[in-house]
């Protein structure tokens, strides 16, 4: 016999009814709309009735986990951007009484995913809603312990996810949690609206909300939920006790809200586009951070590197030949052009500043930006749906011709070094520096962190390890460089050179230790020591340091 259909626990009277409308989650099959969702995995706000799979909630948190929301403060006001179920980007914006934040309006707050997002931002970036705070940690635990990684994840791993128990018992209880944090807020003061928003500009000022930067946040608030479950956090008035009111405490004040790493200050450019000049000494991971950027923005990569002695073919392009005679190739700047016209791209522009001041010009005009109307006057073709207020960035060939790139698409991503010890034309200049939107700083790593990367390249060896940071950091003693002990100070590319070698050493049957000083002779001492007018290694200097290094290494008894 035909069982009935299961009636909705939850009727639509606001727009939380919006959360249980989505017919398919494509990041989460297992998961089925309006199924019931087990009573260990309920809300604890929720009553003896049938709680069940609401999918706007698991679209929201996937949508989170590909790292495609970020949000920005404006004056008393928040933003939280998105892209929707339909692939178009959403905007919700958040404002609160001066005087009593618990009343609050969000606009723009209809959609599948709306409601779930404003629950999660205000579970995350101002501390509300802590039985959220904890589903959230447990969801994203569940997807690191089936995936073996941290977030960003693609579609694809997401859907793998959701064949693990683990996830999909996470998901039921992080929707039911969601869902009764936004019964319980409209009923404390919060109103949901559905009127449309502008987007905030630029958009990409705003901080990212990534799941790494989660999971720090919520992780240390779950014991202190488990100690709060039985009440209603969201509403102090309403208690465990029967009988039992308590006074409504004061408002909460705004949870601090951690700074942006440059990586997600990086990711944040996506679908909006940006140009980001990293600064630091070498070892800093700028290029990396770049790269990892890209792959976490699923967008097309483009690297070119600057150097003395660079020509046209290899920066735009030129005539080369071929099978079928001369054809044109692509340079590294044209390619990512071109790829930009139909895809995100990030062009990586590494040690920019090694490029002779004409490169550099041409860098300037093509991070210029001109609307569809100068693109015509231009003799442009204008893609089709372009509003009058997207920007493009136009490249000038050397013969001549002009392609464009939607600002949206193209991410320009520049390094460079500081410091007496790099070879390059000079500083940037006020006309190119004043092209980068975002100029982000870079420092070196702190010891726990090189510690970490050592112990990688050593095998696990952590005497090894300690050895070649304490070497490191005795190249980068101030008192050495003033000494002319040292000509350059180490850094994480030599050190995991001088590791490598040193393992392959000791592989050929050489002592650890003895390998140590042999890889050091061919890898660290080349490197910072400085050398006479006859370039010869200078005597004095490498005595010192070949002295360090055998400190050292019986420092920590290799």
């Amino acid at each position: 016999m035909t069982q009935p259909t299961p009636k909705k626990s939850r009727p639509p009277s606001s727009l939380l009814g919006t959360m249980f409308t989505l017919q398919t989650c494509n990041a989460y099959p297992s998961l089925k709309r309006n199924a019931a969702i087990p009573d260990h995995l309920k809300s604890t706000h929720a009553s003896a009735k049938a709680s069940r799979v609401g999918l706007g909630a698991a679209q929201a948190f996937a949508t989170l986990l590909q790292g495609s929301v970020r949000w920005s403060r404006l004056a008393s006001s928040f933003s939280v951007e998105y892209t929707s179920s339909s692939g178009q980007p959403h905007v919700i914006v958040r404002s609160a009484n001066a005087s009593n934040p618990q009343i609050r309006t969000w606009k723009n707050a209809g959609g599948h995913q709306a409601v779930a997002m404003f629950v999660m931002f205000e579970a995350h970036a101002m501390g509300l809603h802590s039985e959220v705070q904890a589903a959230m940690t447990r969801a994203l635990q569940a997807h690191e312990q089936v995936l073996g990684k941290k977030a960003f994840y693609t579609e694809a791993e997401l859907r793998r996810a959701s064949q693990g128990a683990a996830v999909v018992d996470a998901l039921m209880h992080l929707g039911d949690a969601i869902y009764f944090a936004a019964k319980i807020a409209e009923g404390s003061g919060a109103t949901l609206e559905d009127h449309a928003v502008n987007a905030p500009q630029p958009a990409h000022l705003g901080q990212v909300m990534m799941a790494d930067k989660i999971v720090g946040a919520q992780t240390a608030q779950t014991a202190q939920t488990a100690q709060t479950a039985q009440g209603n956090p969201q509403n102090p008035s309403v208690t465990a006790t029967p009988g039992v009111t308590k006074p409504p405490k004061p408002p909460r004040a705004q949870a601090a809200v951690t700074p942006a790493t440059p990586l997600e200050r990086i990711v944040a450019l996506k679908g909006v586009g940006g140009r980001a000049l990293m600064v630091g000494p070498t070892g800093t991971f700028k290029t990396e951070t770049a790269k990892r950027a890209a792959i976490a923005m699923q967008a097309k990569l483009v690297s070119m590197k600057g150097r003395p002695g660079v020509e046209d073919r290899e920066f735009f392009g030129g005539v080369f030949p071929g099978d079928q005679g001369p054809r044109w190739v692509d340079g590294p700047l044209t390619r990512a052009f071109r790829l930009a016209q139909t895809h995100p791209t990030c062009l990586i522009i590494d040690e920019v500043l090694r490029y002779d001041p004409l490169y550099l010009n041409a860098f300037v005009g093509a991070m210029d930006r001109v609307v569809p109307d100068e693109l015509r006057a231009l003799d442009l073709p204008v893609p089709s749906g372009a509003a009058d207020r997207d920007q493009f960035y136009v490249l000038e060939l050397p013969n001549g011709e002009r392609m464009a790139a939607p600002e949206r698409n193209l991410i320009w991503l520049a390094t460079t070094n500081i410091g007496d010890d790099y070879v390059q034309f000079g500083r940037v200049d006020a006309a190119l520096l004043g092209r980068f939107n975002l100029q982000l700083e870079f420092r070196y790593p702190d010891d726990a962190t090189l510690l970490g990367i050592y112990g990688d390249a050593a095998q696990g060896n952590q005497a090894l390890a300690r050895a070649v940071l304490a070497v490191e950091k005795w190249t980068r003693d101030p008192s050495a460089r003033s000494s002319g002990l040292i000509s350059m100070a180490s850094h994480v590319r030599i050190s995991v050179g001088l590791i490598e070698e040193t393992l392959r050493a000791h592989a050929r049957g050489m002592p650890l230790r003895q390998a140590f000083g042999d890889a050091a002779e061919v890898t660290l001492i080349p490197y910072c020591v400085p050398r006479t007018p006859q370039g010869d290694l200078d005597g004095r200097a490498l005595s010192a340091l070949r002295q360090a290094i055998e400190m050292k290494v019986n420092a920590e008894r290799l």
